[in-house]
């Protein structure tokens, strides 16, 4: 009798032990699944200014275009937005969501396409076309450069004739990418990339 009482108290301590550590192997699980995964794309202003400036340097054709000088901050009802210039003819805007460093939820650059034939117009054209392509580079540094040469050439062609008015659109792994041309004048326009986290 005294061993099938040890016994059952016996089974009864490993049981109560067990069930303590299955319930704590489930809670970290549970835990675990509950917390969201870091998206990428979330970045300081200071760290997409130096993420830019990295993409732009590994092409030889966009090193010119590596600087983004602060200007501004404007408020918004998503939020602050820090504006900054890469030259004259081209701006670049981060929505920060909480604060002028927090984390962003679209990038845009944009800028002016000038079709007056001369020298300096396709050399300003040519580089704003640059820029728009590295605010794809640097927006998700998780996508191969596979994918994000077939967004800028493939999905969105930012190098290809804009009709009027015209906007590509495109969206990939929670990231919306917009391109669009506005016309504005007899022989200017503006034209704009967005990256927007959904």
């Amino acid at each position: 009798m005294k061993k099938l009482l040890v016994c059952i108290v016996l089974i009864f301590s490993l049981t109560a032990v067990t069930s303590c550590f299955a319930n704590e192997s489930v809670a970290i699980v549970e835990a675990k699944e509950k917390k969201k995964p870091k998206k990428s794309y979330a970045l300081t202003w200071k760290g997409f200014k130096k993420r830019w400036k990295k993409e732009a340097n590994y092409y030889e054709k966009t090193k010119d275009l590596d600087t983004i000088k602060n200007e501004a901050v404007k408020k918004t009802n998503m939020g602050p937005t820090k504006i900054g210039k890469i030259n004259e003819n081209i701006y670049v805007g981060l929505n920060t969501n909480r604060d002028a460093d927090g984390d962003f939820g679209f990038v845009s650059v944009t800028g002016r396409i000038v079709n007056d034939g001369s020298k300096k117009s396709k050399k300003d054209n040519k580089d704003l076309n640059l820029a728009l392509s590295l605010a794809v580079l640097t927006a998700d540094p998780s996508l191969s450069q596979k994918k994000k040469v077939s967004i800028i050439n493939d999905k969105l062609d930012i190098f290809g004739e804009f009709e009027d008015g015209e906007e590509r659109t495109y969206s990939y792994k929670g990231i919306t990418y917009k391109a669009k041309y506005d016309y504005k004048r007899s022989n200017y326009g503006t034209f704009t990339i967005s990256v927007i986290e959904e």
